[in-house]
């Protein structure tokens, strides 16, 4: 029986990658066979509670757990609290508070923690994460999304003087299956038409969408732009929105759809020659192995999903991400279709993990675990 803590997903209106890990993952042992409560946190008592019937009907969404996949009963002494989401920030409880409340139960915490990112960033936030990661010391078992997010997590706990700390910690990357949908592979390119680009994330700087707008006007005052832009993903940054609005006030060829339901976005990464997220700083960056599922290669940054990744083949990997390096890899992939021939076939051969694998392998760590 494992325990899933769901509380900013069963409520939070969108889908970002931590909130798709938090779904993907209960669905994914609850394919497996393994019982799945879903748990909040309940501040007037400071003690886990059972998610209700909303929560579960809006974690259903995006490929997440059928509400009646759900066990609702607090999970037997011994069983472990599967936590994939952030637990910082002035609404979320203390980590203390949690090691208490599965103290209290008999139950032992796992993390899957995705990256030191915040502590890069001036003010509240980087106090809450750190907060956040030196409280993961006191968890049972942590699993890290890629090899440098445990790099990282380790030196942060050196340097914070916890010198020998008892938590297990290894690495388990992520899977780039899009819950729910099938792999599907890349098909010929109509070289004749003016490429199809899809850039899947967030509105926020990290994303680093202004260095592509401004390569975009760069080749277009060039008329070396040959191709169409689609955006998807939450606004989350009003400066970034901006920017998006007045790079289409000049005529630069993008439409933002904003946030999209999965089914919708199956469609896109179809109608796409090639993804693009030229990301500044990320934990791991599914979104670059989502398209590789959907059998469209990926212009990227060396993300840690690749760098983790046995073949990288279907990616053309950015050495640099400013505006004029993106405009220049951009210009090369138009003049050499036989480097889009071949990132086409490339992507198809990739080995990639579905989220039952991911869960598979969570479930060997925890037993070996268990074992030892």
């Amino acid at each position: 029986m494992f325990g899933i803590y769901c509380h900013h997903t069963s409520i939070f209106p969108h889908n970002t990658g931590i909130q798709r890990c938090v779904r993907a993952t209960a669905a994914a042992l609850h394919n497996q066979g393994e019982l799945i409560v879903p748990l909040v946190w309940n501040p007037i008592t400071s003690c886990f509670g059972l998610a209700n019937q909303v929560a579960l009907e809006h974690l259903s969404l995006w490929g997440g757990p059928a509400v009646d996949s759900w066990c609702l009963q607090l999970p037997t002494r011994g069983s472990w609290i599967v936590v994939i989401e952030l637990i910082s920030g002035p609404n979320q409880p203390s980590q203390s508070l949690l090691r208490a409340s599965a103290d209290q139960n008999g139950w032992k915490l796992l993390a899957i923690f995705h990256d030191d990112i915040p502590l890069s960033w001036v003010g509240v936030s980087a106090k809450y994460h750190s907060n956040y990661m030196l409280g993961l010391a006191d968890y049972n078992f942590v699993l890290a999304t890629s090899s440098s997010t445990r790099t990282a997590l380790e030196k942060f706990w050196d340097q914070n003087g916890l010198l020998s700390v008892k938590t297990k910690l290894t690495a388990l990357t992520l899977a780039a299956e899009i819950p729910a949908i099938p792999r599907k592979y890349s098909q010929p390119i109509n070289l004749l038409d003016p490429l199809q680009l899809l850039f899947v994330g967030s509105l926020e700087p990290r994303k680093n969408h202004a260095a592509l707008f401004k390569a975009m006007a760069w080749l277009q005052a060039h008329s070396e732009l040959f191709f169409n832009l689609v955006l998807v993903g939450w606004p989350n940054n009003i400066e970034v929105l901006a920017k998006l609005e007045r790079a289409q006030a000049i005529g630069l060829p993008i439409v933002y759809e904003g946030v999209v339901s999965d089914e919708y976005l199956v469609e896109l990464y179809a109608n796409s020659n090639l993804s693009i997220y030229p990301s500044l700083l990320e934990g791991f960056g599914l979104p670059v192995l989502e398209s590789c599922w959907m059998g469209t290669p990926c212009i990227a940054s060396a993300v840690p999903a690749l760098l983790d990744h046995k073949g990288i083949t279907g990616c053309y990997v950015l050495d640099k991400l400013d505006w004029f390096s993106i405009a220049s890899a951009l210009l090369c992939l138009q003049r050499n279709q036989d480097i889009l021939l071949q990132l086409n076939d490339n992507v198809n051969k990739m080995e990639l993990k579905s989220w039952c694998e991911y869960a598979s392998n969570l479930l060997a760590n925890i037993q070996k675990y268990d074992n030892f």
